[in-house]
């Protein structure tokens, strides 16, 4: 018998350097014919003792060695480099004034756009930019790592002093904030209707019409703007005032708004009308809300006195007989009259005669001394008389021959 003693494996991989972000590197091993690397996919080749891998983040890579004796796995690490570089913070110039920028360490310096630069190949540079900008520098570290920075530069062209803001409307008794343009420092005045008059943005509260100056300071200087805030005090009118007998509406009206709004609600036909009626049912103050087109309201009055109706009264309803005469019994005093006055013997006296064929209302109306009408009615109900006959022939010649209770007439 022949025992054949197979040799252990003995993989070995060489350690690589740091890389650049975005940069490939070379892996080398050695191992037996069988040796493979793991899969994965930033490695091109996992077959070739020597791949080449792309990482997008730090990555280990495992090469792996076997045969049916033994296997063994080594372990790569590709680790990034962190290049060291500084580049100058977001700056602020006046329209017309130059920056100098900064960046490093570092070689190979490329600054765009470089119209605006004085020397793009330098990692100190000058820039004059003439609107807001942002100016890119590709360069090499110290690490040997191509890199790109960027750094924004504004440029302000808001020279202060001179503007006239938009005019602010401000209904009286409120307030309203008021804005200036950017810049380091405010000074407001007059102050004392202000919140605070050193802030870009402070509550105005005048009592009366009102221009503000403010001194604004920014990276161009100093000046002055100013705002006016016109205070509006709305007006509003109302009419007439009047007197109604109880149940009738008054017509009344309103002016100085495009909106209103009439109080109480329950007795107007219209309460957002300029020109509702009003119908209330004991002397009332009414009150109507004018907002105009800017929200500011005001409020006017209108009184209505309510007459009462005079006191009438009908009597009591009635029940008669089916062409029975009746005779109404009225109360009442000054001018009055009935309806419907031709079922009556007189409609002007208040016991007027009626001698009716089916039920009835009767109404009385009194008139005042204020115009105003009352009224009261009475109904008149009828019995209807009833035949019961005394005999009946029962020989089918169609008369008489049921015996049956029936109206008479």
């Amino acid at each position: 018998m022949n025992i054949t003693i197979l040799p252990g494996v003995s993989p070995a991989v060489l350690e690589v350097d740091p890389i650049c972000e975005g940069q490939s590197t070379m892996l080398f091993a050695t191992g037996s014919e069988n040796a493979f690397w793991l899969a994965d996919p930033t490695l091109d080749n996992p077959n070739s003792f020597s791949p080449i891998v792309s990482p997008e983040v730090p990555t280990s890579y495992f090469f792996v060695d076997e045969h049916d004796c033994e296997t063994e796995t080594i372990e790569v690490f590709v680790d990034f480099i962190v290049p060291q570089f500084s580049i100058s913070p977001p700056q602020s110039i006046c329209l017309g004034e130059s920056i100098a920028l900064e960046v490093g360490p570092g070689s190979d310096f490329e600054w765009s756009p470089a119209d605006f630069i004085d020397n793009p190949s330098s990692s100190n540079i000058i820039a004059t930019p003439t609107e807001s900008s942002t100016f890119s520098v590709g360069f090499t570290s110290v690490e040997g790592c191509a890199l790109e920075a960027q750094v924004e530069v504004e440029v302000i062209d808001d020279f202060p002093g001179g503007n006239v803001y938009d005019p602010v409307n401000l209904c009286i008794g409120g307030n309203v904030q008021i804005s200036a343009v950017d810049g380091f420092s405010w000074e407001w005045s007059p102050a004392e209707s202000l919140s605070n008059p050193n802030i870009q943005n402070p509550i105005a509260s005048p009592s009366e019409s009102t221009t503000y100056f403010v001194l604004v300071s920014n990276l161009c200087g100093t000046g002055t703007d100013q705002l006016t805030v016109n205070v509006i005090e709305p007006s509003a009118a109302a009419g007439d005032d009047g007197v109604v007998c109880f149940g009738e509406g008054w017509p009344v009206w309103a002016s100085g708004g495009e909106f209103y709004s009439w109080s109480p609600a329950v007795f107007v036909d219209d309460p957002n009308s300029p020109n509702p009626s009003l119908f209330p049912v004991d002397d009332q103050l009414f009150t109507v809300t004018v907002s105009d087109e800017n929200g500011c309201t005001a409020q006017a009055e209108v009184f209505v006195e309510v007459l009462p109706l005079p006191d009438v009264e009908a009597g009591p309803n009635i029940a008669a007989n089916w062409l029975d005469e009746v005779s109404l019994s009225g109360s009442a005093s000054g001018e009055y009259w009935w309806t419907p006055a031709e079922l009556l013997s007189c409609s002007d006296c208040l016991t007027p005669q009626s001698t009716l064929d089916n039920e009835q209302w009767f109404v009385l109306h009194q008139l005042d001394e204020n115009g105003c009408v009352g009224v009261d009615s009475v109904f008149v109900d009828l019995y209807f008389p009833i035949y019961l006959p005394n005999s009946f022939t029962p020989n089918n010649d169609g008369l008489n021959d049921a015996f049956y209770v029936h109206l008479s007439g």
